[in-house]
């Protein structure tokens, strides 16, 4: 079996390469991880938003509906039309913030979030109570 004989020169070359390649593994996990953060920040701020805007047209659309209602129940007509004003809401507050919520979770996403955030504030409030009537009970 013949030996191989290498140069200083070339283990230097190779020590260079070797170190340039770990380097570049390095950067590249690195910049994977700033990018996932910079992902889940702004997913953490669509669902910000997302609040928000539900909370708003409870405010400006159901609170009203849920009050003047005989049995303080929405349509589904009125319920349909409540989700629509919430995303259109979280959309153009996101355009304000150079986001596209579509891009970032998806239309389908973005009304199931919905949905949970207002099941979320049901349970909060008690199964059926309205959040206006909860404050004013003072519940």
């Amino acid at each position: 079996m013949e030996s191989i004989s290498i140069s200083p020169e070339m283990m230097d070359h190779i020590l260079k390469l070797s170190v340039e390649f770990a380097l570049a593994i390095w950067m590249f996990v690195k910049s994977t991880d700033y990018f996932k953060n910079i992902k889940s920040e702004r997913i953490q701020r669509v669902l910000e938003i997302l609040e928000g805007a539900v909370e708003d047209v409870y405010w400006s659309y159901v609170r009203d509906i849920k009050i003047k209602s005989a049995d303080g129940k929405l349509t589904s007509a009125e319920i349909e039309t409540a989700k629509n004003r919430a995303f259109d809401q979280a959309q153009e507050i996101a355009a304000g913030e150079k986001m596209d919520i579509i891009k970032l979770i998806g239309k389908e996403i973005i009304f199931s979030k919905i949905a949970g955030i207002v099941g979320n504030k049901k349970r909060k409030n008690g199964s059926g109570t309205s959040i206006a009537r909860g404050i004013i009970r003072n519940e």
